[in-house]
């Protein structure tokens, strides 16, 4: 019925995330596979660019920083897709970055000033962030680094924490030069440990998504040593899994 190249995209998306849930170690990948991975991290890409530019032009107050945020988000979006062979950029991630940036911009709707289900919304934001980075940073250092898996888990969360540092620093400078207005770092209303309060969350965030990597991995394995003794010729072990 709609025969244009957003529309195709989104096709391809859709049919291909339906058909690779969990693909954390994919084997190498056909041309036909290549380009429906690249078709489905360019949809996020436009996707998530139509969405923050809506949100400065349409939602935010004049006068708001989050004006001018899609100045800013719609770069970031875009550089995990252009790093995406180094990064060995999953479309799932991808997708995860892409709603971990939305929940930093609904603060145009001033949540960031609200609490859920008890709790404040820039706890799940930082939370939410730790755990998409592990996710991306996990599968980066499995193609690229040679380590134990309890290795790969514990530099993941190390990692993460010290990129949350480096946020909480740039936090920290912002406001030094644009002063308490402006800056990204509230010094007035605000919890007296929030720094720290965030650096906890996103260490928790970390630590879930390495927890998620052991359980998917593990359950991968029994999966596979399962079927292997029906594909192998008789006297062969099963492979073990990398």
């Amino acid at each position: 019925m709609f025969d244009t190249p957003l529309h195709r995209t989104l096709t391809s998306f859709t049919r291909y995330m339906a058909n690779h849930p969990l693909d954390y170690h994919a084997p190498a990948a056909s041309d036909g596979h290549s380009q429906r991975m690249l078709l489905a991290l360019r949809a996020i890409g436009f996707v998530a660019s139509a969405v923050f530019i809506a949100l400065s032009l349409f939602v935010a107050k004049p006068g708001s920083n989050y004006r001018f945020s899609a100045l800013f988000l719609v770069p970031i979006v875009w550089g995990p897709y252009l790093l995406r062979r180094r990064l060995h950029l999953y479309p799932l991630h991808y997708a995860l970055f892409a709603v971990a940036l939305l929940l930093h911009n609904l603060g145009a709707f001033g949540l960031y000033q609200r609490s859920v289900l008890g709790l404040s919304f820039d706890i799940y934001v930082h939370f939410y962030f730790g755990f998409v980075g592990a996710l991306m940073l996990y599968r980066y250092l499995a193609h690229t680094v040679t380590l134990t898996p309890w290795q790969l888990r514990v530099a993941t969360v190390l990692l993460i924490l010290g990129m949350g540092a480096i946020h909480e620093i740039v936090e920290w400078f912002s406001t030094l030069v644009l002063g308490p207005k402006h800056g990204m770092l509230k010094t007035e209303g605000v919890y007296q440990f929030d720094t720290q309060r965030d650096m906890f969350d996103n260490l928790m965030g970390a630590i879930l998504a390495v927890v998620c990597y052991a359980i998917v991995r593990r359950i991968g394995a029994r999966s596979q040593q399962r079927e292997a003794p029906a594909e192998l010729p008789p006297g062969l072990a099963p492979l073990r899994q990398v």
